[in-house]
């Protein structure tokens, strides 16, 4: 076989003459960890000239689109390689990331359930489905996957999904379980974070006496509903009471004074009705200003 002849990264002292695909791959590698993306770009298109339906190297191709956020790109090779291969779940697995950082969240949702098809305890589709579906909107199905992501990875990131899940909890209002989770945190790191600020804040929150509970909530409440009632029974009243006005005004069987006083004696009958809902109106404010108290 031909030699291939690569620059090496820059701490080489030299080049060399290789013909190893998995020499180049490995540099391809090595080169996108420390950012070198054109000469990792170059790697790879060398490995692929000794085979070009090896699935690392298209996966390396495409983590290098990602890193440059030419997701076009990254999504049409991990097609292409997928097609080749439709079982491997490190190709679904980058796919669904790829969707995922372009914000496609249905599409991203859909390959890493393909990748959990292959495993279901794959790790990184486990975590991953479980930030597409938060930010979905996904609250509680979200938990559901971090906790599972909680169990198949131990000790290793215990903190940082522990403050997920806490977080999410207390993104949909659970408290309790919010307050457990962060707790849990507490024990293992009392400086992670925020989570001391956080962990108080709802126990202080916690403490607060409910003003739903209240009786005087309870009555204000009971008033509001009353002066609503009231107010819908006065605006059909106005209705009625403005149409009469209008019908006497341009009615021809009654004198002008007479339609006069029969108008103003109607508005005044309107403008009680309105101020009895005012008066109603003011007793739910005042109500309210002394449970503020």
């Amino acid at each position: 076989m031909k030699s291939q002849k690569v620059e090496l990264s820059s701490d080489s002292e030299s080049n060399l003459k290789v013909t190893d695909k998995e020499f180049f791959f490995s540099q391809g590698r090595a080169l996108l960890k420390k950012g070198s993306l054109p000469k990792a770009f170059e790697c790879a298109k060398k490995a692929l000239e000794f085979d070009s339906k090896d699935i690392k190297t298209w996966n390396l191709i495409a983590k290098i689109y990602l890193r440059s956020k030419d997701f076009n790109s990254a999504v049409s090779v991990l097609n292409k390689s997928i097609s080749i291969n439709p079982n491997s779940k490190s190709l679904w697995n980058n796919l669904g990331y790829a969707y995922y950082i372009s914000k496609d969240y249905d599409k991203a949702y859909d390959a890493l359930q393909h990748s959990l098809v292959i495993d279901p305890d794959c790790k990184r589709a486990v975590k991953l489905l479980g930030q597409v579906l938060y930010k979905k909107g996904a609250f509680k199905e979200s938990i559901i996957w971090f906790k599972k992501y909680l169990r198949l990875e131990g000790k290793k990131f215990e903190t940082k999904i522990l403050y997920r899940i806490a977080k999410t909890y207390q993104k949909i209002g659970n408290v309790e379980e919010s307050v457990n989770y962060f707790k849990r945190i507490l024990k293992i790191d009392v400086n992670y974070k925020d989570t001391k600020t956080l962990y108080d804040s709802l126990i202080s929150s916690a403490q607060r006496p409910k003003i739903r509970d209240s009786a005087s909530f309870k009555s204000v409440v009971k008033k509001v509903k009353s002066t609503y009632k009231k107010l819908k029974l006065t605006s059909k009243i106005c209705k009625s009471k403005f149409l009469k006005i209008i019908h006497s005004k341009f009615s021809k069987s009654v004198n002008q004074e007479e339609r006069s006083n029969e108008t103003n004696i109607k508005l005044t009958e309107v403008l009680q009705s309105l101020s009895e809902v005012l008066q109603s109106l003011n007793e739910v404010l005042r109500s309210f200003k002394e449970e503020q108290k």
